[in-house]
């Protein structure tokens, strides 16, 4: 794994919102996988970067070049609910340190266990999910679309 530099911080509102729209865009190629509306990513913004504990937490990657990875959890549910690395950073670090830093404020709210869901066919991902502590516990036919299954993974934050 190539080691670089990389800082995770909070979004800023409305700063951020364009920023993370072409993120999710870079990594995500079906319709069902990114944010729904520009409407819906900006409410997810906004609310994390109030840093309010009991609602959403969001964290932003950033190195040398500049953003490179996001990632949104919900406190309410115990769930990292979006996670995204640039194609320019994987393989550096950035995906596991979102993940780890999810878990971390999952775990301060008080949360027993993670949940996320991912495409099966999302080799990459599962891995990187694997290597952080999730186990595979169930899949959902159609989760991301017609033909397209998600797994639910899970992780103890203790």
């Amino acid at each position: 794994m190539e080691s670089t530099s990389f800082q995770l911080r909070p979004p800023v509102f409305p700063d951020d919102v364009a920023t993370i729209a072409q993120l999710d865009g870079d990594c995500f190629t079906r319709r069902e996988e990114r944010f729904v509306s520009g409407d819906v990513l900006e409410a997810f913004v906004r609310a994390a970067a109030t840093d309010d504990r009991q609602h959403l937490w969001a964290r932003i990657a950033v190195d040398a070049v500049g953003p490179c990875g996001f990632a949104f959890a919900d406190p309410s549910h115990s769930r990292l609910t979006k996670l995204c690395v640039a194609p320019r950073a994987r393989r550096r670090g950035v995906g596991r340190a979102l993940v780890e830093a999810a878990v971390a404020a999952l775990r301060d709210r008080k949360a027993l266990s993670v949940s996320l869901f991912v495409r099966c066919d999302n080799t990459g991902a599962r891995a990187l999910y694997e290597r952080c502590g999730f186990v595979g516990d169930a899949v959902v036919a159609d989760h991301y679309g017609p033909g397209c299954d998600g797994a639910r993974m899970l992780r103890d934050c203790f």
